[in-house]
């Protein structure tokens, strides 16, 4: 039961992380809604792709563990 609430902790951590990383995703869409067209030389730079990219794999990273959390607690339940 401790490790069943524990897992539990990890998988609220992990949640709050993700949703600290979705604001992080809406705060970058007012650059993306704000850039220069598409054909502008200047687009590539008021654009935020590096960190794009590290919000995906960071949710990436977490969406495993939240799946390796999840596993146990279900195999700890039974």
């Amino acid at each position: 039961m401790a490790l069943t609430e524990s897992l539990n902790a990890m998988l609220h951590d992990l949640n709050a992380r993700r949703n600290a990383l979705t604001n992080q995703m809406k705060y970058l869409n007012g650059a993306w809604e704000s850039a220069p067209p598409v054909a502008s030389s200047a687009r590539g730079h008021a654009l935020s792709c590096g960190r794009l990219e590290r919000i995906y794999r960071d949710l990436s990273y977490l969406r495993r563990w939240w799946q390796h959390l999840d596993e146990r607690i279900v195999q700890l339940s039974h």
